[in-house]
């Protein structure tokens, strides 16, 4: 490849990254919070922006942590609180700086791709 070449599938790579500073560039949700952070669901941890800063959440023995990583949508509920479901599970952020697992009872699949709030209220994952 020549350098006019490099030069210009550098330019269109550069398009495509949203920020250096998320934890992945392979978004699967947004939501915005009653605060005006915006949260992404990447295919590495979920990321809060401030207005100012990243910062990243992930995944780890602490029950406190995400489920997963891989987080497949998030969501602000009618009351404000943020969802993120991923593919081992769901929690929601608390007012602590940390989330708080679902117990799943039973499932078929841990695996939740999509959330739903009905006009009651009511949560459909």
């Amino acid at each position: 490849m020549n350098n006019l070449a490099l030069c210009i599938l550098n330019i269109l790579l550069q398009s495509f990254i949203v920020s250096p500073t998320i934890s992945n560039h392979n978004i699967r949700g947004f939501a915005e919070d009653t605060d005006g952070h915006i949260w992404m669901g990447t295919f590495r941890g979920l990321n809060k922006y401030d207005n100012h800063n990243f910062k990243q959440y992930y995944w780890d023995a602490d029950s406190l942590s995400l489920p997963d990583n891989q987080i497949n949508a998030v969501h602000v509920d009618q009351n404000g609180r943020l969802w993120a479901a991923s593919v081992f599970g769901l929690a929601y952020y608390t007012d602590q700086d940390n989330f708080r697992r679902v117990k799943i009872e039973r499932p078929l699949s841990w695996n939740i791709n999509q959330m739903v709030e009905t006009s009651k209220g009511l949560m459909l994952f």
